[in-house]
């Protein structure tokens, strides 16, 4: 259902550079898919990719299905998601992606109870 009747919005296009990413989000708000997509891997990445959400509700907070955190809406909107750190050379001990295609999907709820 999330997929078929949320809203669509495209973050990042495929068209402009190497990554593209896309996130559907529920009419209410309480739920969203995130897909971040990378064609080529990049020779010394940055330390942190980021990706700024949209259409969240800004007051609500989420649950992030593969990560510990909870974030509000408004700091994913704002500061944005982080993607796991991609292998440069040296990082071999926290690096979670590397090569070239990589994707990372996340799911979103709202969590009822911030605690």
């Amino acid at each position: 259902n999330l997929i078929r009747d949320g809203d669509f919005y495209r973050l990042l296009s495929p068209f402009e550079n190497n990554e593209t990413a896309w996130m559907i989000v529920s009419k209410n708000k309480k739920a969203a898919l995130v897909g971040w997509y990378k064609v080529l891997a990049t020779p010394n990445p940055k330390k942190e990719q980021v990706v700024i959400l949209k259409g969240l509700d800004e007051k609500m907070f989420y649950n992030i299905d593969g990560k510990e955190e909870s974030f509000y809406g408004d700091e994913l909107m704002f500061r944005g998601l982080s993607v796991p750190t991609e292998f440069n050379g040296s990082n071999r001990n926290i690096a979670k992606r590397g090569g070239d295609y990589q994707s990372v999907i996340y799911y979103l709820r709202e969590q009822e109870n911030k605690n």
